[in-house]
């Protein structure tokens, strides 16, 4: 009789581990639902115009690579906000400035949106005093980011990073 008892415990409690291995997600799907979750959020965030671009390295014309923190650019509808350092050679600058010609806000003159093979690509025109900047931001859909800024003013920048919803303020 222990005998019998003792085989259904076994068989029971190897009835339910099977069970819960069954349930539990393999990491390769979790993954695939992690780059589908991302794949669409891009997609939205394209879509309503509103997304905060967070670079995370800055590249001159002249091709030397500076690692960045605590810079951003929040699109918000026909409203662009930048806060970018600039490093490189200016043809032009207003005298005794002492910030960066990429911080403002501003009402974005032009959005284009023109087809790229992958991922999407937005090209907005801001005039920022008596400059003409070029936005041209190239997103894939896992929301990695690349940014090049033209300027009639001064050299080109280019930025690489990520782009993510924009978050409350406090």
């Amino acid at each position: 009789m222990k005998n019998v008892v003792l085989l259904l415990v076994i068989l029971f409690s190897a009835f339910v581990v099977n069970a819960q291995e069954a349930e539990k997600k393999s990491r390769k799907e979790l993954k695939a639902e992690r780059e589908a979750l991302q794949v669409e959020l891009t997609q939205k965030m394209i879509e309503t115009k509103r997304f905060e671009f967070i670079p995370d390295r800055a590249y001159t014309a002249r091709g030397k690579s500076v690692s960045i923190t605590s810079y951003s650019v929040e699109l918000k509808g026909d409203t662009i906000v930048s806060y970018l350092p600039f490093y490189g050679r200016a043809y032009v600058a207003d005298y005794g400035s002492t910030s960066s010609p990429f911080n403002f806000t501003s009402t974005i003159d032009s959005y284009k949106e023109p087809d790229v093979k992958k991922g999407h690509q937005i090209e907005l025109e801001v005039k920022q005093g008596s400059d003409n900047l070029t936005y041209r931001f190239l997103i894939f859909e896992n929301g990695s980011t690349s940014l090049d800024i033209n300027s009639t003013n001064r050299q080109t920048m280019s930025y690489s990073g990520r782009i993510e919803e924009i978050k409350k303020k406090k």
